[in-house]
């Protein structure tokens, strides 16, 4: 459902967006950058809702320190990303390091169900 409603911003959100917000001071151009910047946080609306669902796993099992422990390793890891990433690419980059954050979290957390042999 996550990567349909990403699609659907993809396809239909500039248009929306600009009917809905390029009223007063806000510009055509201030319409494509939230859409751009909606589709760059992607990754956080696909792999936060799957990163939640693996973290789930975690849980059902009884197990509260994987999830806790690897999201915690993955939000540090990717404190230097986000640095770099808005130092050279300002805004549009934050948003692609927020995105590579929960993917990262979601592969670690899918690593360590691997390796349990629970998936």
């Amino acid at each position: 459902l996550t990567l349909i409603g990403l699609a659907c911003l993809a396809l239909i959100g500039l248009p929306l967006l600009r009917m809905v917000i390029e009223h007063g001071q806000f510009t055509a151009n201030d319409s494509y950058s939230l859409w751009l910047l909606l589709l760059l946080t992607g990754g956080q609306f696909v792999a936060g809702c799957l990163g939640a669902l693996t973290a789930g796993a975690f849980y059902a099992r009884g197990d509260t320190r994987t999830p806790t422990l690897l999201g915690s390793i993955s939000f540090t890891l990717s404190i230097a990303v986000k640095i770099l990433m808005f130092h050279y690419f300002a805004f549009y980059g934050l948003a692609i390091a927020i995105s590579i954050y929960y993917c990262q979290s979601l592969l670690f957390m899918l690593i360590a169900l691997r390796r349990r042999e629970l998936i």
